[in-house]
């Protein structure tokens, strides 16, 4: 009986992974410290060799626009909302409270990463008495300021004490 990977792919004798070369590859590339060095290669590719980087956006600008390229997609996304997505177990779990607050946290991280997560209701507010999103950003960039200095104050005056409290005790 020969031995077989998980996809089914025969292993040789002297294999001690348990993995075909396919699986071990798609399994290394999971992991985050591979993919974080392939990013900064990348980067520094990027950054070093500009015809690369044209070359790169090129093919990819070719890839995208070709309309065999644009139907592929479309494929594929109907075959994952046919086979994945409209599962009733799915359709709960993207319809949950839990899933409905992490969509917008993370698209209030994207679309507006000055925004601290603590003062997100503040910036609602500010929009719903009709505030511009400039003019709302900018109140809560001063109340920042002020909170800053308010707590440098306190801190600045907690040390004062502490030290008149030490002065006052000495012998």
């Amino acid at each position: 009986m020969t031995r077989a990977c998980e996809c089914g792919a025969p292993l040789g004798r002297r294999n001690e992974t348990g993995r075909c070369r396919s699986c071990s590859s798609k399994r290394l590339s999971l992991r985050p410290e591979v993919q974080e060095a392939r990013r900064i290669g990348l980067r520094k590719k990027y950054a070093t060799d500009p015809a690369f980087k044209a070359a790169h956006a090129e093919r990819m600008r070719n890839l995208v626009l070709s309309d065999a390229a644009k139907e592929k997609m479309r494929e594929v996304g109907r075959k994952q909302y046919r086979e994945l997505l409209s599962r009733p177990d799915m359709l709960e779990r993207r319809q949950s409270e839990t899933a409905k607050a992490k969509r917008v946290s993370s698209w209030m991280a994207t679309t507006m990463p000055w925004l601290p997560a603590d003062r997100i209701a503040d910036y609602r507010t500010y929009r719903a008495a009709r505030y511009s999103p400039a003019e709302a950003r900018a109140m809560i960039e001063d109340a920042i300021r002020a909170d800053a200095a308010a707590e440098i104050a306190a801190r600045q005056q907690a040390m004062a004490d502490k030290h008149a409290r030490d002065l006052a005790s000495r012998y």
